[in-house]
């Protein structure tokens, strides 16, 4: 990165950014260069675990629950079999070390040399132990390179300590990608393909590859990533997500059938309690506001501690996560259900984790009754942002966030299948499990029965929870109304109209079988940094007859271009009041 580099950057986040951005940095660079010194040498590898006791929560899910969803699996695990990867607009790239790149808006990071022994690249004190899990994974596997941005090209070295290891520090990188990549969110289909595949459904291949493809997956990971070192162990969020993924995926493969040698199986044990102890020690570590990334690592933890062989030091695992989801989940989401971080797809990602971290504790935690009408509010928050063509109205950023893909939720195109990031189905089928409430078509039956076997079969009655729903929204209706008159194609267009407001989010509904109405009013910006609101006060989303009449562009980028991020975030960029080029609201703020 060069000065031109620098200014630029400087440039596009303000003088305040900068500022705080060099400072964080700073502190960064000298609180990693200490770390480096001193864990080179020493092993972050936990001790060898017992795999005994690893628990099994999933239900069976009968070929038939996957019937729908069949076509769609068998296409998405057929590239992940080649380690092709679509994230974060990527495309299906096959990630693998020496990889040639396109580059990300005209920067492409040098191909680096591919060692003939990967594990040279990692600090000398957990070389012995990658490569006792390395000697695990079948010879004819092809690596994955989960170092590497692969749309810019630039890699991150394994041998640096997380704590020293920057992003948002260079021109196109964008840490988002191997971030994205190592929450292993793609496992969970090749336990789908391993089940239809046991009972021969067409185009899939024998049970067995998808196991293969798994156990040496996680085996490749665990090696290349020694605990503590590398860029996937920067962020305690996606160390979470990337464990509950595992422990999930994991069980379903037990409960369908699959074979666990005893050295996997101990090396998967080890793997998430290391997951675990990462966690304990960084929980909430360095955040000013604890949003998103807080849930997530306390719903990440409750997966571990769940499933994790019973120790009495994982016993503070439970007690801590279920104390802590009980706060956050009041805290986070608003009286009216909406999230404070003002954002329909983040509203999604939270909503998710609430409600499996509530399932996969329900037997070890006494939830107080408000805890499941806040999850009530949430999914009728979801239920009401949804378009007549099924997609939620994109408010805020969306990159795309998810806790689990347990439905695949893709369309198909001319370059093959495209994930729907505005398809929130999951999250409400999710808390149909949980309220014991029947799918409510044959593709979201999934959801519901994972969830609510993951509840060991426990549901909250039906009855709460349609009381729960039926609170209305916190806030006063404004003292004065104002009419605004749009042409339709055909008067029709207005018939079954219904209404929903949203106060406390700030957000306003008109929603029918042909018409869909949002305005955004909410407060500005959020209780700090953490707030993934856009400048978007008053703007519009239309959709008349399926088709969008005005839409929000949602979030192009985060860290690799953050003048581009900023025009996405801009009042310029939504159908909102303007004048001229004046912004409402300062975005470095």
């Amino acid at each position: 990165m060069n000065l031109q580099d620098y200014l630029d950057r400087a440039k596009a986040l303000g003088p305040g950014a900068t500022a705080k951005a060099g400072t964080r940095h700073g502190m960064r660079l000298f609180g990693g260069t200490i770390a480096q010194l001193r864990w080179f040498f020493k092993r972050t590898y936990g001790a060898p675990a017992d795999p005994r006791g690893f628990a099994e929560r999933a239900p069976q899910i009968t070929p038939e629950l996957l019937a729908p969803h069949a076509d769609l699996i068998h296409q998405i695990t057929e590239l992940y079999l080649q380690h092709r990867f679509d994230l974060l607009g990527s495309g299906w790239v096959q990630v693998r070390h020496g990889m040639d790149v396109e580059g990300f808006e005209g920067t492409a990071y040098p191909r680096e040399p591919v060692p003939g022994d990967i594990t040279l690249r990692l600090n000398t004190g957990n070389r012995g132990q990658a490569v006792r899990l390395r000697k695990m994974v079948e010879r004819y596997f092809l690596p994955i390179d989960w170092h590497i941005d692969f749309k810019s090209g630039y890699r991150w070295p394994e041998h640096r300590v997380a704590a020293a290891t920057l992003y948002g520090h260079g021109r196109g990188i964008d840490v988002k990608v191997p971030w994205e990549l190592a929450r292993m969110q793609h496992l969970v289909a090749l336990a789908w393909a391993f089940v239809l595949g046991q009972v021969g459904t067409p185009g899939f291949r024998d049970p067995g590859i998808y196991f293969r493809e798994f156990r040496n997956q996680v085996l490749d990971f665990l090696s290349a990533n020694p605990p503590g070192f590398g860029v996937n162990w920067t962020s305690p969020m996606d160390v979470a997500i990337r464990a509950a993924n595992i422990a999930l995926a994991c069980d379903l493969f037990r409960i369908h059938g699959a074979n666990f040698d005893a050295p996997f199986a101990g090396a998967l044990a080890s793997g998430l309690r290391d997951h675990g102890d990462d966690l304990v020690h960084r929980l909430g570590h360095g955040q000013e506001v604890k949003g998103n990334h807080y849930l997530a690592e306390i719903c990440g933890l409750a997966f571990i501690a769940a499933y994790v062989p019973r120790k009495p030091e994982t016993q503070p695992w439970i007690d801590l996560a279920g104390r802590e989801l009980i706060a956050e989940t009041a805290r986070q989401f608003l009286p009216d259900g909406g999230h404070f971080e003002g954002s329909t797809s983040y509203h999604r990602l939270c909503g998710e984790m609430v409600v499996y971290a509530t399932a996969i504790l329900i037997g070890e935690v006494d939830f107080p009754a408000n805890h499941f009408e806040t999850i009530a509010r949430i999914a009728r928050f979801a239920a009401d942002v949804r378009k007549p063509d099924g997609k939620a109205a994109q408010i805020g950023d969306n990159d795309s966030g998810r806790f689990f893909k347990v439905s695949p939720l893709f369309r198909l195109d001319d370059t093959g299948p495209v994930e729907d990031h505005l398809d929130h189905r999951g999250l409400l089928s999710a808390v149909d499990g949980l309220f014991g409430r029947d799918p409510a078509s044959d593709t979201a039956a999934l959801e519901t029965t994972l969830v609510r076997g993951l509840a060991g079969g426990q549901t909250i009655s039906p009855e709460n929870v349609l009381a729960a729903a039926s609170v209305p929204p916190s806030g006063e209706p404004p003292a004065w109304n104002r009419e605004t008159v749009i042409v339709p194609p055909d008067p029709d267009v207005f018939d079954g109209l219904s209404t929903a407001a949203y106060p406390d989010f700030g957000l306003y509904i008109w929603r029918g079988p042909r018409l869909f109405l949002a305005v955004r009013c909410g407060k500005i910006g959020g209780p700090g940094p953490g707030a993934h609101a856009h400048n978007d006060q008053l703007s519009v989303e239309l959709q008349i007859d399926g088709e969008d009449w005005l839409a929000d562009p949602g979030s192009y980028v985060y860290t690799p271009d953050p003048e581009a991020r900023n025009a996405y975030r801009s009042v310029l960029a939504h159908a909102a009041p303007r004048r001229g080029d004046v912004k409402p609201a300062r975005l470095d703020e």
